[in-house]
């Protein structure tokens, strides 16, 4: 799919936020740990839910989604491999190996995949599987697991946070016997909605002084989830108001404390901000103030935003360095496309105010393809972008609630 963009006079109206991505897709595929039905709120209608629900189906689960409804019927024998072809288009899909390998002794799978922002290795994850007693062997672009003994450990101490590694180790560890601590865990609010979820449905996961101790239980029981909000959707929508002049966008279905990283970086741009219950409300007038900034673990400024803060950059100037994914520069050279004034020093993004022309470009990355869109708004005429697929992994209705907030955009399939 294509994306034809014009020039944006100046956003205003209203976005509902959806659920989000990286919260729903732990909690979909930790509920094949609950024999019997799981029942899924707001769950967002996207590519890398949709490619979730393939797999789960050719794993011999009954699974079905409508209206933003997930509900799992779980009750068949798994099978016992993931070689699939959507496991290498779903980092996410990392995520069965906990599960799976909680009942089987060997299992194999693809490798998962993903956005490609740089070095983004599994060692964490086969390291902590190690720990736990479980080898792995990679032949080409399979992944070979195998349990051994059973280790029992007390303990697991995290080199760096790591969400993804988290999630597996509380997805392989809920139903079990062990009884561990874990220091050094991502406690991202993805991570806190599957623990919730877990322990709705019978785990015992607490969390004291930043990190998590888990008892494991026997078994869970049926349940039904909501999921949270989409945090970085919100904040993709509140960057975007406050690239343009005059823009006035309320943002809809949050929970503010999720936001405040967000929120505070918006402020140092020299944005009004409206905050009620589950509302937030951008206001951009006319200055834009220049902004450093140093990404990092939460409740560090999302990784996953970098692209498009960049992109407001161009507005005013700073500096911005990704310590979190270093690589994650796909989208300057497009940039540079559009006769942006950008550059690379150091691993740091040198952003200096720019004019953007016209020119035809090629999507990235997902977060980079939305970052491009809004870069394309600020163009004279209309701006087409090739193959901006990867948007919709995260983005649901993209170009409809483009449109409601007078976003001009028109995808062409």
């Amino acid at each position: 799919m294509d994306a034809v963009i014009g020039k944006v006079e100046k956003i205003f109206g209203e976005v509902n936020i959806s659920g989000s991505k990286n919260a729903a897709l732990p909690i979909i595929i930790g509920s094949l740990l609950i024999k019997g039905k799981t029942k899924i709120f707001n769950v967002p209608d996207i590519i890398d839910i949709n490619n979730t629900i393939r797999i789960i189906k050719k794993l011999n689960v009954d699974i079905e989604f409508n209206n933003n409804t997930l509900i799992i019927n779980n009750n068949n024998k798994i099978k016992k491999n993931l070689l699939f072809e959507e496991i290498e288009l779903l980092r996410g899909s990392s995520y069965f190996w906990g599960v799976l390998l909680k009942d089987k002794r060997k299992l194999k799978s693809f490798i998962p995949g993903g956005c490609k922002i740089g070095n983004r290795p599994f060692d964490l994850h086969y390291d902590m599987f190690n720990k736990l007693g479980i080898k792995n062997q990679i032949d080409k672009n399979i992944i070979y697991f195998k349990k051994t003994k059973r280790k029992e450990i007390k303990e697991i101490i995290f080199s760096k946070e790591s969400l993804g590694t988290t999630i597996n180790l509380i997805l392989y560890t809920v139903i079990s016997k062990y009884n561990l601590k874990v220091i050094n865990p991502s406690l991202e609010p993805e991570v806190l909605d599957l623990i919730n979820f877990l322990n709705k449905a019978g785990a015992n996961i607490k969390i004291i002084d930043k990190k998590i101790y888990l008892k494991g239980v026997k078994k869970l029981k049926e349940t039904e989830y909501k999921v949270m909000f989409d945090r970085i959707e919100a904040g993709s929508y509140m960057l975007l108001a406050s690239c343009f002049k005059n823009s006035i966008l309320k943002i809809n279905n949050i929970n503010i404390k999720y936001l405040e990283n967000i929120l505070n970086v918006i402020h140092l741009l020299g944005i009004k901000i409206d905050i009620s219950n589950d509302s937030v409300t951008i206001k951009r007038e006319e200055k834009l103030n220049k902004l450093d900034i140093v990404i990092s673990t939460y409740p560090s400024f999302p990784t996953d935003l970098q692209q498009i803060l960049t992109v407001v950059l161009l507005n005013s100037g700073g500096k911005i360095k990704d310590l979190i994914f270093p690589n994650r520069t796909s989208h300057i050279e497009k940039l540079k496309q559009l006769n942006a004034d950008i550059n690379v020093i150091d691993n740091e993004i040198i952003i200096n105010k720019s004019n953007l022309l016209n020119n035809e470009i090629n999507g990235i990355d997902l977060r980079g393809t939305f970052g491009l869109i809004v870069a394309c708004g600020m163009i004279k005429g209309n701006t087409k972008i090739i193959n901006v697929d990867n948007v919709f992994r995260g983005y649901e209705k993209l170009e409809e609630k483009l449109q409601r907030i007078n976003f001009p955009i028109q995808i062409v399939k």
